[in-house]
């Protein structure tokens, strides 16, 4: 496409550029020592601690949508599943519809790093812009590589990388022009969106698109993963309009240390929705705020609960009010909402791997309103919750 030409070629030198930065700024030029790329990075220091500006109150105003719930506002919008929705039968008509707007009206550029992906609509929708001239490549978890989507984007034309390697490609996020970013829980697939609880948040910023286009390309042009990647984000605490959002990436920055230091520094609650919680610290920190007076309640996958590895019986012991869900599907978040002004969400799980091994990213996001609207959320999955184990 003419019109866009010189745009992509400027683009594609920008990439080169950060790819061999990003390349050249590894020790020995990006040749690691093998005992070496079993390490766990160095601690990098906390963050989590840092007082926001005072908040701009940001309004989100609700957005239709047959099948899911959808807020929008200035500069972040989020939206969950309705997996009780009459309607999610016929798997059309979710949150999923707005993602592919966004597609749809992509420019220049469009980078995908996704851990599963099997979803024609999506897939139309990344195909016709690769058709229209935009510039669109993918990262992958390599297991995920087989599905009906990713062999006709193949097919297509796309350049997809996998990892290549046993932990997991876990992350699920896009960028779309360099200044808009879609993540949270979902993976690209039908069951993900009409099944399971999940949660896409869409952010339109250059500093944090800019983090993620970095995490990118040291995936995508210098294919690092796991442990082999680099504690690299650019803008790692961004202020929007008074709205304090922290982006980090595992297993780069750590970010159990993190989370445990919020939970600690909370005063008031913490409310979480997991998929998995396996990792001893967070137990550890939640039960005692249980003990100083704090309200904490909790929501993991009934499913994955039976398999066993959980986190669910301590707590439970402890007298925490942390209960399976009543979803057929799975409870896919990975969320917690810290004294009803902190959000985190993203793809990362509460585990060792994720923290250690997975290629993972979370936001935390420091806003009341948008807390509301998670927590709203977590009532929603506490109504269909069994009442025991």
């Amino acid at each position: 496409m003419q019109t866009n030409k010189f745009d992509q070629n400027l683009k594609n030198s920008i990439r080169l550029i950060i790819a061999l930065m990003v390349f050249l700024s590894i020790p020995g030029c990006g040749f690691k020592d093998p005992v070496e790329s079993t390490n766990i990075p160095a601690v990098t220091p906390v963050i989590g601690t840092a007082t926001p500006e005072p908040e701009t109150a940001l309004v989100f105003e609700q957005v239709d949508l047959p099948v899911g719930y959808g807020y929008t506002s200035s500069f972040v919008d989020v939206y969950f599943t309705e997996p009780r929705s009459g309607l999610a039968y016929y798997e059309e008509d979710g949150i999923e519809t707005k993602l592919i707007e966004s597609i749809d009206g992509a420019k220049v550029s469009i980078d995908l790093a996704i851990y599963s992906f099997d979803h024609y609509l999506i897939e139309r929708a990344l195909i016709n812009a690769f058709k229209r001239g935009v510039t669109v490549r993918m990262v992958m978890e390599s297991d995920s590589l087989d599905s009906s989507s990713v062999i006709r984007l193949l097919a297509a034309g796309i350049p997809i990388v996998g990892d290549d390697t046993s932990s997991l490609m876990h992350n699920k996020f896009l960028i779309i022009d360099e200044v808009e970013v879609w993540t949270g829980s979902a993976n690209y697939t039908y069951d993900s969106f009409y099944v399971d609880n999940n949660n896409l948040i869409r952010i339109a910023d250059e500093e944090i698109a800019a983090n993620y286009e970095a995490e990118f390309e040291e995936m995508f042009s210098v294919h690092f993963f796991s442990t082999d990647t680099k504690n690299n984000t650019p803008y790692r605490v961004v202020d929007l309009s008074g709205t304090k959002i922290e982006t980090l990436f595992s297993p780069d920055d750590q970010i159990a240390r993190v989370i445990v230091n919020l939970l600690k520094n909370s005063t008031k609650s913490i409310y979480f929705m997991a998929y998995a919680m396996t990792a001893e610290d967070y137990s550890e920190v939640l039960i005692g705020q249980f003990n100083n007076g704090l309200i904490i309640e909790g929501i993991l996958d009934g499913q994955l609960l039976k398999s066993g590895g959980s986190e669910f019986e301590q707590l439970i012991n402890s007298g925490i009010q942390v209960l399976p869900d009543g979803n057929d599907g799975l409870l896919h978040h990975k969320v917690m909402i810290i004294d009803e002004e902190i959000v985190v969400t993203g793809s990362y799980n509460f585990t060792a791997n994720a923290e250690r091994q997975n290629d993972e990213n979370i936001l935390i996001i420091y806003n009341k309103a948008l807390a509301k609207l998670f927590l709203e959320e977590f009532g929603r999955i506490n109504e269909i919750r069994p009442s025991t184990p």
